[in-house]
């Protein structure tokens, strides 16, 4: 095998586990997310302490998380030096939402927190089907260093 193509697919591996590792925190992001905003609509249907509890509960570990798919995608980022079309991903809920959502607790309130919650989903979503295609790119330029390795593709191909 060729040093540059051991080279070449070295990194590639290398970006590839770490993508790999960002698109799983960023997936269980949009879970808590998902669980969040459920709990959110039964709080704004039927309201009470407990399902704000809970909801709050799920946000407040889906930023927990987020920072953790945040490190993740910084450490692809720095895998793919040469690549810098990143979403940045940060879960926030502003301070006066929660507290108002404890209480105030009232419609008005739940649904601004909902909508809040539905754009933080939004943002790992996009981001995720970025690292999902940015990942499909990495396996398959692997795909064709590895047949150009074996002598099946010629540089005048690619």
């Amino acid at each position: 095998m060729s040093a540059n193509y051991k080279r070449e697919i070295n990194y590639l591996d290398r970006a590839i586990k770490s993508g790999e590792t960002a698109y799983k925190k960023l997936a269980k992001v949009r879970d808590e997310l998902s669980s969040a905003s459920r709990w959110g609509i039964l709080d704004t249907i039927k309201g009470k302490w407990l399902t704000t509890f809970i909801k709050q509960r799920k946000i407040k570990e889906a930023g927990k998380i987020a920072d953790e798919a945040v490190l993740a995608i910084n450490t692809f980022e720095r895998e793919l030096a040469n690549v810098s079309n990143y979403t940045t991903l940060k879960i926030k809920m502003s301070k006066p939402a929660v507290l108002a959502d404890y209480f105030l607790d009232s419609t008005v309130v739940d649904v601004i927190v909902q909508m809040q919650v539905r754009k933080n989903r939004k943002n790992v979503e996009r981001t995720m089907k970025q690292i999902q295609g940015i990942l499909a790119e990495l396996r398959d330029e692997k795909a064709i260093l590895r047949r150009m390795e074996r002598g099946e593709v010629f540089e005048q191909e690619i």
